[in-house]
């Protein structure tokens, strides 16, 4: 019995510190929390240019990897834009933008970016890293997050020749594995290539269907189509066919050696190791050049065959 009303007075005492200390402690941190990191105006600036981007990222807030990648994107782009000091208070509001079910309006952005002045030369170049590396978190820059990259380009003054030091510097990044694994990195990038391919292919597709139901509809086109073939030599080639002819530059009657060649010659032409000096833009053209060529050399010997 002594026992049990010493171990209640015990707790007693000990509920009675906690409430004392405890509890004021934790008050008296949120107060000086909220009034000594408070974010100020500019990093709301950066933090909602950076969730624009975010948002325009296909897959963000569906796959938790990408979405915590970007995270960690956001938080790497304010470490180096002098954000050290405040970083939970501006990771806090990062998290509460990107939440929001509203998306963020591209013209009042760009007016608020105008607006803005720095002349820190490198808290634009570190500003504009994060922005690439929000954009190419999924593989590729789409249109949209293209044209959000000039847009504030444009508004923070910086010029073409200073935006290509900083896609230099991007890459340089990116390549040494600061954002993300470099392998997992391309592994996104070929596939990104892929879909985007697909989707153009299957447009093409779609044009051409249309233009066949309208040409098929035309008795006297259909008449011409047919004494054209009765008077020429003209034999008809599959759509697909035809177009990987024409994408490697060669007659349906070419033969397989000088598709072999022509293959060979327009590989080394735009591989991509050789435009690693003209920038990023023009080696992603030339790779996937490179897998068009690939595409076309494998559909006409597949008919060859």
């Amino acid at each position: 019995m002594t026992f049990i009303i010493i171990l209640l007075i015990v707790a007693s005492l000990c509920f009675f510190i906690w409430l004392v200390f405890y509890i004021p402690y934790r008050i008296i941190k949120f107060f000086v929390k909220l009034i000594l990191e408070k974010v100020s105006e500019s990093d709301k600036l950066m933090i909602r240019t950076f969730v624009a981007m975010a948002k325009l990222t296909p897959d963000y807030h569906v796959d938790k990897k990408l979405t915590a990648q970007i995270s960690d994107m956001v938080k790497s782009a304010f470490r180096e834009m002098g954000g050290v000091k405040y970083m939970d208070a501006i990771m806090e509001e990062f998290h509460r933008v990107s939440r929001q079910g509203n998306t963020i309006k591209v013209s009042q952005l760009q007016d608020e970016l105008d607006r803005f002045e720095t002349k820190d030369f490198q808290f634009k170049n570190e500003f504009m890293i994060g922005l690439l590396s929000i954009a190419y978190a999924n593989g590729n820059l789409d249109e949209n997050q293209g044209k959000l990259l000039d847009m504030v380009k444009k508004s923070i003054g910086m010029t073409d020749f200073a935006y290509s030091r900083v896609e230099s510097m991007f890459w340089s990044r990116m390549r040494s594995g600061k954002y993300m694994d470099y392998e997992e990195f391309k592994k996104r990038r070929f596939e990104w290539n892929e879909r985007n391919y697909k989707k153009k292919e299957s447009g093409y597709r779609r044009e051409e269907s249309y233009s066949q139901y309208n040409y098929s509809n035309s008795n006297n086109k259909q008449e011409e189509r047919r004494e054209y073939r009765q008077s020429s030599s003209y034999t008809h080639v599959p759509t697909e066919l035809e177009k990987a002819y024409s994408f490697l530059g060669l007659s349906p009657d070419a033969s397989v050696d000088d598709i072999k060649k022509m293959k060979r010659e327009l590989l080394k032409k735009y591989h991509p190791d050789l435009y690693s000096g003209k920038g990023e833009r023009a080696v992603e053209e030339a790779t996937i050049k490179s897998q068009r060529i690939n595409q076309a050399y494998e559909t006409i010997m597949k008919m060859k065959n």
